[in-house]
């Protein structure tokens, strides 16, 4: 297969590349294209984006969702060693967030990013394979379990190269009255790959320890269709020019000294810490409250629909998230934060008061386990709407204090902090009390809804640039 011409690209290292971000007073090593119809290939570019992210989670929990007796024995690992498998996802996240920043930086950086993670995926699923060609007894030695290991390893550092580029995915290719959308649809990859994780394993294994290669070849097959997409048939950028007139198109490659000058004051940034740091309580409450399920539900039935209804629902409210924040709270970013937070804390008050809690053994309300599973959905609908306003508020936030990309700094400091309050949910769940989580899960989110309104300082200075070099296009024309 031929590779075809990059769009909008002259195939060399230092051609255009479109990113987000950019003080207008840094413009002299830049050019701003004039706004154009949006190119037709975005929906493919945007197809190859979330076949990438579903991937990430659905090798993520491989293993923790294969984890049966059978699996066990073929390869006579533990609960420990399971835990550790899936452990490597935040790990690798935390570690490989810095380097997916400096590389959104260089030219080309949308793509290489998605390169670079359809390689990683590739090379994890191709390492965990390689014990399963070894003899019974060499596949159940420790030695064996480094494979697992590895791979497992190399799949959580791709998880910021796909997860935190959701919003400059939809700066690059998607014009601005639909970027909000396109970003929720970008992060619904990682919803879907989460809710499919945890039911492909059992679906091929089938009990059987014999399945398990099948099970690791099915997903070596899985990660090489975008590896072949993405390295033969991805553009670098949009043909018809920038999706949006405020996504800048650096001539060059910034030096290291320049780039932490600028990442390093973005960082800075109050503002950005104060939502990331309410991104990281809601991911941690969220982590927590749907772990804890099937012990605040006694029927083991109902609590399985309510896992499952929930992680549905949570890539509506993505989708649904991403649409509000294009239409009817473009400029309402913050207001549309505090909604979801708020709607989530009263879903999570209905649920609880429809189970048993730690103040009695009977619910407090009228209940039947549609009733429970329904306020399940809905906090699950609630707690996926408020991603995508994240995303896009953080790049509205960090526009103006780096010419390297505003999206791509503010998408993985969001996701290194989810990565670390998931690290640190693994040694606190068991601390919590089952049935305290009901009472803690809603006041934490009407927190945060408050912190939302005390610490957020909203601007919008990507959507004012937008705006002002429409109008000047208009003039010019």
């Amino acid at each position: 297969m031929s590779r075809p011409q990059d769009h909008g690209s002259n195939g060399s290292e230092t051609s255009p590349l479109l990113l987000g971000g950019g003080d207008i007073g840094e413009q002299h090593d830049q050019e701003i294209p004039t706004h154009r119809d949006a190119d037709p290939m975005r929906f493919w570019v945007m197809a190859i984006f979330v076949f990438l992210v579903s991937n990430q989670a659905v090798f993520w929990f491989t293993f923790s969702s294969a984890g049966t007796p059978g699996v066990r024995e073929y390869y006579a690992i533990d609960d420990g060693t399971l835990d550790m498998l899936l452990n490597w996802g935040p790990i690798g996240g935390m570690l490989g967030a810095p380097f997916a920043i400096w590389l959104l930086s260089k030219p080309r950086g949308l793509q290489k990013s998605m390169q670079l993670a359809s390689a990683l995926m590739l090379g994890c699923c191709a390492l965990r394979l390689v014990p399963c060609y070894f003899s019974p007894t060499a596949r159940q030695r420790a030695s064996a379990h480094s494979w697992l290991h590895t791979g497992q390893f190399l799949n959580a550092l791709s998880g910021p190269l796909v997860m935190g580029t959701c919003s400059m995915l939809s700066a690059v290719w998607f014009p601005p009255e639909c970027r909000s959308t396109a970003t929720a649809v970008a992060y619904c990859g990682g919803s879907m790959g989460g809710a499919l994780g945890f039911a492909f394993g059992p679906l091929i294994l089938k009990n059987s320890a014999g399945n398990t290669k099948l099970l690791l070849q099915v997903e070596a097959a899985m990660a090489l269709v975008p590896f072949l997409a993405c390295f033969f048939c991805l553009p670098a950028a949009p043909c018809r020019g920038s999706a949006s007139a405020a996504v800048l198109v650096p001539k060059e490659a910034t030096s290291v000294n320049v780039w932490f000058a600028r990442v390093g004051k973005a960082a800075r940034n109050p503002t950005m810490l104060a939502l990331a740091a309410i991104a990281g309580v809601q991911a941690g409450v969220n982590s927590a409250w749907g772990g804890l399920i099937p012990q605040t539900v006694a029927n083991p039935t109902t609590a399985s629909l309510c896992g499952l209804l929930n992680g549905v629902l949570q890539l509506g409210g993505n989708v649904a998230g991403g649409a509000i924040a294009d239409t009817l709270f473009r400029r309402r970013l913050k207001a549309a934060l505090q909604l979801s937070f708020v709607l989530n804390a009263i879903a999570l008050v209905l649920f609880a008061l429809s189970v048993p809690s730690v103040f009695s053994h009977q619910a407090f309300l009228p209940t039947s386990p549609p009733v429970v599973i329904m306020w399940a959905a809905l906090a699950g609908f609630f707690q996926g709407s408020a991603d995508p306003i994240l995303f896009e508020l953080g790049a509205e936030l960090t526009y103006g204090k780096s010419a390297m990309g505003a999206e791509g700094i503010s998408g993985n400091l969001l996701v290194l902090v989810w990565n670390l309050t998931s690290f640190v949910m693994f040694f606190l769940a068991p601390m919590i009390q089952a049935m305290s989580i009901n009472v803690i899960a809603p006041g934490a989110f009407l927190l945060v809804a408050i912190g939302t309104a005390v610490l957020i300082a909203e601007k919008y200075s990507r959507q004012d640039t937008e705006r002002q070099l429409a109008h000047s296009e208009q003039r010019l024309n």
